[in-house]
């Protein structure tokens, strides 16, 4: 059972004071019906002297956090499917090490994309770019990512597995 360090609890920190509005929201069934695709645009930051086009930069001191929180969430909701059972451990937790592993950065956007980890159906990506915008994008995981969100402004209360 892994727990947060000082790592993962300053990276919760950083990631839980970051502003953000969601610009865009798209939510589509997949084919079957069975599942749902959605897709989340992102201002990060908020509005500075009332203009919504000047907006503060949360993304350079709180976009790593910020993902890290997104894809914290998603681990915590993520759930065996298909032949993942076996490796699914209740009570395990997203570490920076898995951060790490699931991180990229190219053309001037940092990626954290996730797909199964350690039994758990995950399949979340979030992109930060430099001009504070962010896209989510999640698959097969329902409606869930605004569910996250919405912990993450505080609108259900968020709390360190310890």
């Amino acid at each position: 059972m892994n727990y947060p360090g000082e790592a993962e609890i300053e990276l919760l920190q950083k990631g839980a004071l970051v502003d953000f509005t969601i610009s865009a929201q798209q939510i589509q069934t997949t084919p079957g019906g069975d599942d749902t695709y959605v897709c989340l645009e992102l201002l990060l930051g908020e509005p500075e002297d009332g203009d919504a086009d000047e907006r503060t930069r949360d993304h350079e001191w709180g976009g790593l956090g910020f993902a890290f929180c997104v894809q914290m969430l998603s681990f915590i909701d993520g759930r065996p499917r298909g032949s993942s059972e076996p490796d699914f451990v209740a009570g395990d937790a997203f570490t920076v090490f898995d951060l790490v592993r699931h991180f990229r950065y190219e053309d001037g956007e940092l990626h954290v994309s996730t797909d199964y980890l350690r039994g758990r159906c995950m399949k979340t990506d979030v992109v930060i770019r430099r001009n504070g915008t962010a896209t989510i994008t999640t698959r097969n995981r329902g409606e869930a990512v605004l569910r996250w969100l919405d912990r993450m402004e505080g609108k259900k209360m968020l709390e360190l597995m310890v």
